[in-house]
């Protein structure tokens, strides 16, 4: 792999990245506004210290933590499964809801374990180099 791909491959995990991060910020906070419109404003404290716990795990993830990866694999990874097991089939509203979050719980889950592009990136952001060898980090 000559160092040309490698950028290229650390810009595409970037964009991916980026992008999976953008759709789990914007799911939680349509749930947040979704539930607070329903349940009322005491239920907003617990939510917003949820969403500032997701944004500081995803600034750690993009700094290029280890750590911070699969604590997202996992968490995201069961999230996702949970909601596919939770999904009553006789509601077709709820079915689309539960699996637009399924979906992005899992493509977010799906892109760490396999995306090179994003694992090029992570490790980029770890080391602060381009490196010529095609490993996961």
């Amino acid at each position: 792999m000559t160092s040309e791909f490698s950028i290229a491959s650390v810009e595409r995990g970037k964009s991916l990245l980026i992008t999976c991060m953008v759709k789990l910020l914007l799911l939680s906070a349509i749930l947040i506004a979704s539930y607070v419109m329903r349940n009322g404003l005491e239920t907003l404290p617990p939510r917003i210290v949820r969403f500032v716990l997701t944004v500081l795990l995803l600034i750690w993830l993009y700094r290029g933590s280890l750590a911070a990866k699969w604590i997202c694999v996992v968490l995201y990874g069961i999230a996702g499964i949970a909601l596919l097991v939770m999904m009553p089939l006789d509601n077709l509203w709820a079915c689309l809801i539960l699996g637009s979050m399924s979906f992005v719980f899992l493509e977010m889950t799906y892109r760490l374990l396999h995306s090179k592009d994003v694992n090029h990136f992570l490790r980029f952001q770890r080391e602060g180099k381009i490196s010529n060898f095609d490993e996961f980090g």
